[in-house]
This record gives structure tokens, sequence and C-alpha cells, in this order.
């Protein structure tokens, strides 16, 4: 190594690159324009503070894709810039994109029903007074409201303003041996809300005929999401018991 010389600048010429300079030499693979490695370069350049850059779309992925990298590029500016000005606008504006954020993968997120409980009464939305235990006496006719909720289904706007989930649902009664002895369908069931739900209820009145034998059962519900084309099943179990 040259001695040092006073008073004349020096650069060391293998340094670790800043996070633009890499930026600007880094290629990434010519030949991978897969939607991993186009995110990946976008959240680097928000890193890097590039925000124009990190906003240019994708290309060559799925509509999804595309709504799902925007939103989540908004989302990191939006934490990364929320030190300044007003904090409770700041807090605000992150809460706002990462909502946004949600709506882009609740699509191609799976349909689900976490809860299915056999009621005597449904009330609201986690307000029901369930059947403990559901049990039901042989030879007379009995009825309980089965309490399903459902979560991760598209909604859309329509000419009225208010967003319209649609359904397909189904409910079978099944006895031991997994055969049909009841089966409900229900072929249009829409849910209307001026705000985007993230969730939702349906209750469906089940009448069992005083013909059920006596032994364990299970009420079986499917519910197709039609807007999102997702399905998804769940159950809960009772017993009919004898006089």
């Amino acid at each position: 190594l040259e001695a040092p010389s006073p008073n004349t600048p020096t650069a060391a010429r293998h340094a670790p690159l800043s996070l633009t300079q890499f930026l600007q030499q880094w290629t990434g693979d010519p030949d991978d324009s897969s939607f991993r490695q186009q995110l990946d370069l976008r959240i680097l350049r928000a890193i890097a503070g590039d925000y124009e850059a990190a906003r240019e779309p994708l290309t060559m992925v799925s509509a999804e894709q595309q709504a799902m990298g925007s939103r989540l590029i908004e989302s990191l500016i939006a934490i990364r810039e929320a030190h300044d000005g007003d904090p409770v606008q700041a807090i605000a504006d992150v809460l706002a994109n990462i909502d946004s954020l949600r709506d882009a993968l609740r699509p191609m997120s799976e349909l689900r029903i976490p809860v299915v409980t056999l009621c005597r009464e449904v009330r609201g939305f986690g307000d029901y007074a369930p059947l403990e235990p559901a049990t039901f006496l042989a030879g007379a006719a009995a009825e309980f409201v089965l309490y399903c909720e459902v979560q991760n289904f598209v909604s859309r706007p329509e000419e009225d303003k208010f967003f319209h989930a649609k359904f397909e649902m189904r409910t079978a009664i099944l006895n031991r041996a997994g055969e049909t002895v009841l089966d409900i369908h229900d072929p249009d069931v829409v849910d209307r809300c001026r705000n985007r739900r993230t969730d939702c209820f349906i209750p469906r009145l089940v009448r069992l005929p005083g013909t059920l034998s006596p032994g364990e059962y299970v009420a079986k519900v499917t519910v197709v999401d039609k807007l999102g084309e997702k399905l998804a099943e769940n159950r809960a179990s009772f017993r009919v018991v004898a006089r």
C-alpha cells in the first residue's frame, strides 16, 4: 500500500456499496421476470427512497398479483414516512394501506367457515344461544338454527352503492353411516353492506323430521363464494336419543 499523503482526497475502491449504488448496478437475473424477482426489486427501491421506481407496475403477472404487489409497496412507503408530519394522520394512512393490502390478499386466500354451531336463537354476529347439549328426542319433529361464520369471501360494489357478496349454501344432515337424511339447498344467498365486509354470518333454520332414529348425526355445511369461485365446508354434530 502507498503511504498516505496529507490533505489528499482518498476513496476506497472496494468499499461496500450504498443501497442506492447497489440498485444502480444490480440488474438481477435477466432471465428471471418472476413475481418474486420483480417485487424484491421494488421493495429495495422503496427502502432506498426511490418511490417512483418502486411504484412501477409489475409485468407479466396476474391482476391479483399486481394489486397485491402495488398495495404492499404503498404500505411500506406509508410506514416508512409515518414519522413525518402529523403522527395521528400518518398512522391512519398506514392502516388504510394495510386494509387495502388485506383487500388484495382476500381473493387469493381460502374461503373459511371457522364457526358452525347449532343454536336456539341467533341475534347477530357472534351473538347466539347455542344448544348445549345438542340433543333431540326421537319420534318428534324438532328445529334449530345453524349459525355459520364465513371469512375471506369476495364482495363487489354494485349500482345500489352496496357491496354484494354472493353465496351458494348446502346444508346436509348425515347419519352415522354418512348417509344424507336431510338436504337443504340455498342457491342464492346475498349479503349487502355499504362497507366492504371482512366476514359475515349465515343463519340457517333446520327442521328435523320426527322419523330420525336415535343415534349420532352431523350437520354439514358447504358454502360456495360465487364471486371468488371458492368453496369451504365445516360441520357440527348432534344426537337424537330415545324417549
